[in-house]
């Protein structure tokens, strides 16, 4: 795609689990009327549901990148307040907003950017206003993919739960092995 357009918009959400420290995602561009979504579960874990908002929005970024549109300006939606901030540079201290930043610069660089803005969404609010309808829809999206994290994570516990239960029974019931003398 090589495209022109004057404003990019790109609405993100994230889910976390503190538990797991595993996160989903949910991004989607809207390049003049077209749009190109993805979402699924972060392959590296996070601190953090503000952490995993930011990696979800750099994924966005250097999609965006690849697809080769010249903008003037993206816009930024998303309903995480220390995610806003990071961007907008009130403070930096993840990873994962230095890499934002490395995406903005390059979009900069070689795709003619201008101008980022970003915009605080209120969330689960349930308005028909085009901020949040899109991000209901990241929302569902995160949840569905929360979903398959979950049973997964579970399934692991419990293999892991049956085998130390296992071995602490076979222990206790005087079936481990003693060296004879």
């Amino acid at each position: 795609m090589n495209k022109k357009c004057d404003v990019v918009r790109l609405h993100s959400d994230a889910s976390f689990s503190a538990v797991t420290n595993r996160g989903t995602y949910c991004w989607i561009l809207d390049i003049d009327g077209e749009y190109i979504k993805s979402s699924g579960m972060f392959k590296d874990t996070a601190k953090s549901s503000s952490e995993t908002e930011t990696m979800s929005i750099a994924n966005a970024l250097y999609a965006l990148y690849d697809l080769n549109v010249d903008m003037k300006e993206v816009v930024i939606y998303c309903d995480n307040t220390n995610t806003i901030k990071w961007i907008d540079h009130k403070y930096y201290n993840q990873r994962s907003s230095r890499v934002v930043h490395q995406y903005i610069t390059m979009l900069k660089n070689n795709r003619g950017l201008k101008k980022v803005t970003c915009i605080k969404v209120k969330a689960h609010t349930g308005d028909e206003d085009y901020a949040s309808i899109m991000n209901d829809f990241c929302d569902r999206e995160c949840k569905r993919w929360f979903k398959i994290v979950r049973q997964k994570y579970h399934e692991y516990s419990m293999k892991r739960y049956v085998l130390q239960g296992n071995r602490r029974k076979r222990k206790s019931q005087g079936q481990h092995r003693r060296s004879s003398k």
